[in-house]
């Protein structure tokens, strides 16, 4: 059949309906409100929460929506809280957004370019993550106050770490805002072993209300059917339709759309999906896979450029495929995406290997060439490219994008993805001549990065065991600062791991290996770390030698933070001395 496909009348969902619409009451009020909305695929997440945002929009209640995206074998830090921030700056400018953020909009510019230029200053390490995400609070308390606020994140069985971490972070602490957080995910995902128990953790962090959607009853599939086609359907329409999608409002407007007239109906969404899309024009088929394994919305010069249209054909490939109704594009929006996550699935479950390697490597280079001409403003893109040329089975490409991706990563705070890029350059190292020219470090500095990423991201043991084989291809004799670095480093990840005894063997071995002479940051660093070390396990004495030696050597080669770092442990046992008017002037 043609014409419309889904049912402009808002079918059941009463009751899930009437729990969002009291959440957004409370949160006018200033009650912030979290409610987390779950169903199998196609049983209609999104929408209910469209139903919402509309109700919204008329009421004067302002929302932002961002999807997580489903990019295999990589992640896209924040990618929705940077989509909806875009449609933040879409609406109101980039100046009002700098004005609402405040001086510290520089810090945000890490997740949003066209802020302005991002800084970069600053350590890496969990306080900075959390420095971003008090930012983003603020950022969502302040746009509370104009008006309410509706901030949904759909999909978040796809989402990355730093976004989870994000989420939960919200739940918690949001507190008198005017801001209601809608989160939708997919309950039928039994691979993600992660999302029930985050799940959970979100009910216990702050104002959680949870709606898992059933299918719809016959009764309401008939209503469905109804908006489709205004007119009631024929009764064996209705009988086949409702036995073969059970309830499911996707399968239902799928069977629908290639079973009106017919009495035969394809026995699986599987086998329904093919026969829609071998019906179309070779051109449309050809866009479908494009947008398909490019897993988010395309805009419209990356998909000309990966299909090699021509204009004309582009155009009439769009509209073949658009009035299917499997391809989706959003009013206001350059892009392009497929109607459904399953259609993805099914789309590229039919490619062959070939078809997608092919596919992969044109949006690899595409989305590269677009992103070094400025034309693609895409936060997190790094990623985007080291998965596809991962997928397209380049491994000196994806070793180069995969180290990408995660210095780009750090630059985000979002450290658990950086840590995942930095494994996969480790992954693909020994299979790429030059590794060290492609990846622009060598091994041991991606180890050593890997290990900081580690450690922010809460796993010091995983964090030692990096340093270890770092420190297995650095020779101390030929580089005995950068050993003793290491060293230090290895000293602090024990710590946090609670192996005391370790931690003092390395940061000794530390000050062994790291030269006397000349004086040297380095040096003034281990000494530092070591002072302070023996200043926590109450070694007073020895912590004060450490100290003394740290400052006399951070004063000589101008080693400020070093220098403060060794004048507290100093000051501290000299307390513990009783020598407090010596303590005091240090």
């Amino acid at each position: 059949m043609g014409g419309r496909v889904a049912s402009p009348t808002f079918v059941g969902r009463v009751e899930e309906l009437q729990v969002l619409e009291a959440a957004r009451r409370r949160a006018a009020d200033g009650e912030p409100a979290v409610v987390l909305v779950g169903g199998e695929a196609g049983v209609g997440k999104t929408r209910l929460v469209a139903e919402l945002t509309d109700r919204c929009v008329a009421d004067g209640t302002r929302v932002l929506t961002g999807g997580c995206v489903p990019v295999r074998e990589g992640a896209l830090p924040y990618a929705p809280i940077v989509e909806a921030l875009r449609t933040l700056v879409a609406e109101v400018g980039v100046a009002a957004v700098r004005e609402l953020v405040g001086p510290a909009w520089p810090e945000l510019a890490r997740l949003l370019p066209a802020l302005g230029a991002p800084d970069r200053s600053g350590p890496p390490g969990q306080a900075a993550q959390a420095r971003l995400f008090e930012l983003l609070l603020g950022l969502l308390g302040r746009l509370g106050k104009q008006s309410p606020l509706g901030l949904v994140v759909e999909d978040v069985h796809w989402a990355d770490q730093s976004t989870r971490d994000l989420l939960a972070f919200l739940v918690r602490n949001l507190q008198r805002e005017r801001v209601l957080l809608v989160i939708t995910y997919r309950n039928d995902e039994p691979a993600l072993r992660w999302l029930g128990p985050w799940l959970a953790e979100l009910d216990r962090g702050g104002p959680v209300q949870r709606l898992e959607l059933p299918r719809l009853d016959r009764g309401q599939t008939t209503a469905q059917l109804t908006g489709i086609l205004g007119a009631a359907p024929a009764a064996d329409l209705v009988d086949g339709v409702f036995a073969r999608s059970e309830g499911n409002p996707f399968f239902t407007e799928e069977l629908l759309q290639v079973g009106s007239g017919s009495r035969e109906l394809p026995a699986t969404l599987r086998d329904l999906l093919h026969g829609r899309i071998d019906a179309l024009p070779e051109p449309a088929r050809q866009i479908l896979s494009v947008v398909a394994e490019a897993g988010r919305q395309v805009p419209h010069r990356l998909l000309a450029a990966a299909t090699g249209l021509d204009d004309r054909q582009l155009v009439e490939a769009l509209r073949a495929a658009v009035a299917t109704r499997l391809l989706a594009t959003v009013p206001g929006q350059d892009g392009y995406d497929v109607r459904h996550a399953l259609l993805r699935e099914v789309i590229d479950a039919d490619l062959l290997p070939g078809e997608r390697a092919r596919l992969h490597t044109a949006l690899a280079q595409i989305i590269a060439d677009l992103l070094r001409s400025g034309e693609l403003d895409w936060s997190g893109s790094a990623a985007e490219v080291a998965v596809h040329w991962y997928l397209a089975r380049d491994l000196p490409k994806a070793l180069e994008w995969s180290v990408r991706a995660a210095i780009e990563a750090d630059g985000m705070h979002a450290y658990a993805e950086a840590l995942g890029h930095y494994e996969r350059a480790l992954e693909l190292w020994d299979r790429v001549s030059d590794a060290k020219g492609r990846a622009g470090l060598d091994r041991a500095e991606i180890l050593q990065r890997a290990a900081q990423d580690a450690r922010i991201s809460g796993d010091s043991r995983r964090a030692v065991a990096f340093i270890d084989l770092a420190l297995a291809i650095v020779d101390p004799v030929v580089e005995p600062i950068r050993a003793g670095l290491l060293q230090e480093r290895r000293g602090e990840y024990l710590m946090v791991a609670q192996d005391l005894d370790s931690r003092f063997e390395a940061l000794r071995e530390a000050v062994r290996l790291v030269p006397t002479s000349p004086a040297s940051e380095e040096r003034a660093r281990v000494l530092a770390s070591l002072a302070e070390a023996l200043s926590f396990a109450a070694r007073e004495e020895e912590a004060a030698a450490a100290s003394r030696e740290a400052i006399t050597i951070a004063r000589q080669a101008g080693a400020e933070p070093e220098l403060g770092r060794a004048l507290v442990v100093l000051g501290w046992t000299q307390g513990v001395f009783g020598e407090f008017e010596d303590a005091a002037p240090v």
